[in-house]
């Protein structure tokens, strides 16, 4: 039971988060070729987000701080749907650049105020749940408006994506 609990806990996310990156990689390369193509950019930074996302699930010993790594694991996700938006934002063919800055500013604001500085009471443990709740509502209120918009513009891309983002968020 051990050695299976291990696999599916630590295992498959670093399999998974491993094969990620290395696609990403691929789209980095893409993307080096084709600089038009903001998607592969995009998908890129997304593995790569996606990779130390998952890294506490794997990492045993690390060189980095344990407050550190919790940091960056927690504002990963923001980030992560902020990358979301904008690939899905370039599916659409649509900006909505009041929501872009929104999003590029919440996330600016979440990741500096839990920065774990020495000198600072800014516990990551107190600041996480929020940090969950803002990127929650975040999340929410980007796929809201991109299921309007494929909703009008009646994509069958579109409308499978806000699918994906419905069934993530939940």
């Amino acid at each position: 039971m051990f050695d299976t609990r291990r696999l599916l806990q630590n295992r498959v996310p670093q399999i998974t988060s491993s094969i990620f990156l290395v696609l990403g990689i691929f789209a980095l390369g893409f993307w080096m070729r084709r600089r038009h193509e903001t998607t592969q950019l995009l998908f890129f930074v997304l593995s790569v987000l996606f990779y130390v996302r998952n890294l506490h699930y794997y990492i045993e010993d690390t060189w980095i701080p344990e407050d550190w790594l919790s940091w960056l694991t927690v504002n990963s996700l923001g980030w992560i749907d902020v990358v979301v938006y904008f690939f899905a934002y370039s599916l659409h063919r649509q900006r909505f650049k009041i929501m872009e800055r929104c999003l590029i500013g919440a996330m600016l604001v979440a990741s500096v105020v839990t920065l774990p500085l020495k000198g600072f009471n800014n516990s990551l443990a107190l600041f996480a749940p929020l940090a969950y709740l803002i990127f929650t509502g975040v999340s929410f209120a980007v796929t809201f408006l991109l299921s309007v918009v494929a909703f009008r513009a009646r994509s069958i891309e579109c409308g499978a994506l806000a699918v994906v983002l419905w069934i993530n968020l939940g």
